[in-house]
C-alpha cells in the first residue's frame, strides 16, 4: 500500500467542551497545509488545539483518508479519539 497522493486528505475534529481548534476551525486539511507525506507509505496530520481548563480531555473526529494497492485506492473515514492532559 502507498499513500493517494491524489487524495484531499482531512481530518474533522469534534465539538469539545475541553478543547479549541486554533486557527482553522474544526477542519484540519492537506489544502490548508496540515497534512504532510513523510514516505511513500507514511503521513502526518499536524491539528492545533488549545484546552480550555486543566484535566483529562480528549480530542476525537473522522479521519478522512485514502490508500492504494498497485492497481486500486480505497477511502476510508475512520472515526479516531486521542486522550490528553491540559496542563
Amino acid at each position: 500500500f502507498h499513500i493517494n497522493d491524489e487524495y484531499p486528505y482531512k481530518f474533522n475534529m469534534d465539538a469539545s467542551p475541553f478543547v479549541e481548534s486554533l486557527g482553522s476551525g474544526l477542519v484540519f486539511s492537506k489544502k490548508d497545509g496540515h497534512f504532510k507525506k513523510t514516505s511513500a507509505t507514511d503521513a502526518e496530520m499536524a491539528i492545533s488545539v488549545r484546552g480550555k481548563s486543566a484535566g483529562a480531555a480528549k480530542i476525537s473526529g473522522e479521519f478522512r483518508m485514502s490508500v492504494c494497492a498497485e492497481s486500486k485506492c480505497q477511502v476510508e473515514a475512520p472515526k479516531l479519539s486521542l486522550a490528553i492532559t491540559v496542563k
